[in-house]
């Protein structure tokens, strides 16, 4: 395991700039397996390493910042933002905006 503390739950919730998200590692939730959430929150998922930002058909958010460390399927090292009410996944070597998702 590459973390030193555990992890005592599969998911975790917050509310922030007035939308929901639902936090978790991926393996258990994820856009083909979706937790009891509504239209306009949050998915928040890093199982892949793979970035991803679209909305669902549902109008679930799909939000996979990629990997700083070990990205996967060719992508560069990324990072995810949320700030102002936009979701955006970032190069980490630049800063770059590659996905940008105003929900």
């Amino acid at each position: 395991m590459l973390l030193a503390f555990p992890i005592m739950s599969d998911y975790a919730t917050l509310l922030a700039g007035g939308r929901r998200f639902f936090l978790t590692h991926g393996h258990l939730w994820g856009p083909d397996r979706l937790p009891p959430l509504e239209p306009g929150d949050v998915l928040a998922t890093g199982h892949t390493h793979i970035p991803r930002l679209e909305a669902l058909e549902c109008g679930v958010i799909a939000f996979n910042p990629g990997s700083i460390s070990l990205p996967k399927g060719g992508f560069e090292p990324t990072y995810g933002v949320f700030e102002n009410g936009t979701l955006r996944v970032c190069a980490l070597e630049d800063g770059a905006t590659r996905m940008e998702l105003r929900p």
